[in-house]
């Protein structure tokens, strides 16, 4: 399932990219909490599953993903004339999630102990909440004039995810660690 996820998120992930350049970073980053409350309330009604396990992890390119790339790409738009501090915002906010993947596990574990569906049902809630404050705070940090039109002809040139794959034949250069 892994693998599956992983292939997913290697092909969508540079789909989700130009639909970015294309549409502004806030449809994509707004993508992401729509996604994981749809997932969440599906798993809430129906009840954990292999099958609701499978399909919450196939759906991590639209949760996860869309996210982080919108992410990036919006503090790139802020921050590109200075990427030092890029660098620092982008580990801030990545600290930031880490500690959600310290407690979140604990916090699961606990709500399971009381009903086997009860993770879920508060993910779900907590959801509800977060779409309304992300769709107020997070605003458009790409202007109208920066703006890429996408097409597939445009993803088959620009936006390929074969195209990474031609890094590993220009030799050591590209994975080197020490200078």
């Amino acid at each position: 399932v892994q693998s599956v996820s992983g292939a997913l998120s290697f092909v969508l992930n540079p789909i989700l990219a130009g639909w970015s350049d294309s549409q502004g970073r806030k449809p994509l980053m707004m993508l992401s909490p729509i996604v994981s409350l749809g997932k969440n309330f599906y798993t809430a009604w129906r009840g954990p599953s292999v099958f609701t396990m499978i399909v919450g992890d196939m759906m991590r390119p639209l949760t996860m993903s869309a996210w982080m790339i919108g992410r990036q790409a919006a503090l790139g738009d802020l921050l590109k004339h200075s990427p030092p501090k890029y660098a620092a915002a982008s580990s801030k906010i990545e600290m930031m999630g880490q500690v959600n993947m310290i407690f979140s596990p604990m916090i699961s574990a606990y709500l399971v102990s009381i009903g086997i569906r009860l993770p879920w049902i508060v993910a779900t809630c907590v959801y509800l909440v977060t779409l309304p404050v992300c769709a107020w705070l997070i605003t458009e940090t790409l202007l109208p004039e920066d703006r890429r039109p996408f097409s597939v002809a445009d993803f088959a040139r620009r936006a390929n995810p074969g195209s990474f794959l031609q890094l590993f034949t220009k030799g050591p250069r590209y994975v080197r660690i020490n200078p």
